[in-house]
């Protein structure tokens, strides 16, 4: 026989994988299994495996992924992914229905670059040029190595298209004050720091900024509506001040289909006595009335994204709200009704960057939104924030008739007995437990609503006012009133700081104590007229 009969052909487990998988002879997991990870990742709150921050330093003008030195420097770049690119591929081979991603950070020197790799026409670069030519080389790397799982039908389809940022001058702005050419002589002759200190501070910075920063994720794949993955809208009340009512409890639909916050519930804004579960992305203080308050609701499940997207022939979205104020019962807007100014709205994509700027829907029934099958905007939005009170300005109460104290002597007695509780713009109440108020002590006040009383001032003592008689042959001094005031608000003046007392006489007043007025004094017992 032949040797070559007797040769064997050698074949990678990958490729042995891709062939057994091409005709159905060996069986994949169609869930990951609990508590499995890719070495070197972790899993996020997301339901993604994200690896660590990957940082690649590059020569000036060199983008490619290739050993390369430089001016006695060398940089090694591509040993530093393929620990995590290995991680990747062994964990998609036994975890289905998972899609791998690659998120690069490039950045370039302020410097004016040059292709001194020679593949790309060599010369002078325009900027971004070399960021995008690092990030382009990455990704080339990425899909070879995982395209044995594509061909063995480990994951379903190409990633998406690399996400990329652009960094130009991160660690260094400052150009060299002497010029490029001067720098560009400075470094040609051997970059010596003692010859030139700015120089070789300015370089350092300029290294610096020749870097790459990837990071590999793998999430769940969604098919054609990947880049609905992890859309988040975020619905907050985030103001100082203009909302102390349990009015803003909403239900949020996407195309009907209800979303919820992190903490599982609907779109809670409400204050004291109401908003009893903290939303894990911010603070709803329970216990606090006014401040604000956070929501974020994250699309991150496959059927319900499938039944979002489904529900619209045009692939749209509409986002609606609901007021969920019990029909009947008032917390601080009205029967059944929600505070309509409370809900700002922003969404956030699957990278997490804001695709639609807070907007103020101003409504607390019906559509506030109409979004694309990747989170961005169609119709909607816009309107400005408000602090509009609550209702109006709260529910205004009448102190009972009974009461005789002041309006703020009732406010503190019902604040004693843990009726009601100050809130946050320190003008208003929230009640705690129902009560009835009013003059006649009939009005119901329900818990949960705001309220403000009415002024009253305390129930005053009876007295009787006795006015002096004017001795008969006694002729009062002539006075003239001062400051613009009227011959009556002069007296009332004198009589209230109990300067003097009024007589039977009309504008005549009996000196009570030594006082001065108009440039002269007037002793007790004195009678003067005050005249204009």
């Amino acid at each position: 026989m032949c040797n070559t009969c007797k040769s064997k052909n050698l074949i990678t487990e990958e490729e042995r994988l891709s062939i057994l998988s091409k005709y159905n002879l060996i069986e994949q997991k169609s869930t990951t299994p609990s508590g499995t990870v890719p070495k070197g990742f972790t899993a996020d709150a997301n339901g993604r495996f994200v690896s660590p921050f990957i940082t690649n330093l590059y020569a000036p003008g060199f983008y490619t992924l290739e050993d390369h030195e430089w001016k006695g420097k060398s940089y090694s770049n591509k040993g530093k992914l393929n620990p995590y690119i290995l991680a990747a591929k062994e964990f998609l081979k036994t975890n289905k229905g998972l899609i791998p991603r690659i998120y690069v950070s490039a950045g370039e020197s302020i410097i004016p670059n040059y292709d001194n790799e020679g593949k790309l026409g060599g010369g002078k670069l325009k900027e971004g040029d070399l960021s995008k030519a690092r990030s382009n080389n990455i990704q080339a790397y990425f899909l070879k190595e995982i395209q044995s799982l594509i061909d063995g039908k480990f994951v379903s389809r190409k990633p998406d298209e690399i996400r990329l940022d652009t960094i130009t001058g991160k660690t260094q702005k400052k150009e060299p004050s002497g010029g490029w050419d001067s720098y560009r002589a400075w470094v040609k002759a051997g970059a010596d720091p003692n010859a030139n200190p700015e120089y070789a501070q300015l370089k350092q910075g300029y290294d610096n900024d020749q870097f790459t920063q990837i990071r590999f994720v793998i999430e769940p794949d969604l098919g054609v509506n990947q880049c609905l993955f992890n859309l988040k809208l975020k619905i907050n009340y985030d103001m100082d001040g203009g909302h102390n009512c349990n009015a803003a409890l909403f239900e949020v639909t996407a195309n009907g289909t209800r979303i919820t916050t992190q903490a599982g519930g609907d779109c809670n804004m409400n204050n004291n006595g109401y908003s009893k579960v903290l939303d894990p992305t911010g603070y709803n203080d329970p216990t606090k009335v006014g401040g604000f308050r956070y929501n974020t609701l994250i699309l991150k499940d496959k059927a319900t994204v499938d039944k979002i997207i489904n529900a619209n022939p045009k692939k749209e979205i509409s986002i609606r709200l609901r007021c969920l104020t019990p029909p009947g019962e008032d917390r601080g807007w009205g029967a059944g009704k929600c505070h309509t100014s409370v809900p700002h709205v922003s969404v956030y994509n699957s990278d997490n960057q804001v695709v639609v700027e807070p907007f103020f829907p101003n409504v607390a029934e019906g559509e506030i939104c109409v979004l694309d099958k990747c989170g961005n905007l169609l119709r909607g939005g816009g309107g400005s924030a408000s602090t509009t009170g609550d209702k109006n300005g709260n529910t205004a109460i009448d102190v009972p008739a009974t009461f005789t104290g002041t309006s703020q002597d009732y406010a503190n007695s019902l604040i004693k007995s843990k009726t009601i509780i100050l809130n946050a713009d320190k003008k208003s109440y929230n009640v705690l437990i129902d009560f009835k108020s009013g003059k006649n002590s009939a009005q119901q006040i329900k818990k949960g609503s705001n309220i403000t009383f009415n002024q009253k001032a305390a129930t005053p003592a009876t007295t009787t006012t006795t006015k002096v008689t004017v001795p008969t042959g006694t002729t009062p001094i002539l006075v003239k009133v001062i400051n613009n005031d009227t011959v009556a608000t002069a007296g009332k003046k004198f009589v209230d700081n109990k300067f003097a007392s009024a007589t039977t006489t009309p504008d005549v007043y009996k000196i009570l104590k030594t006082t001065g007025y108009n440039t002269k004094t007037y002793t007790a017992g004195q009678f003067i007229k005050l005249v204009p």
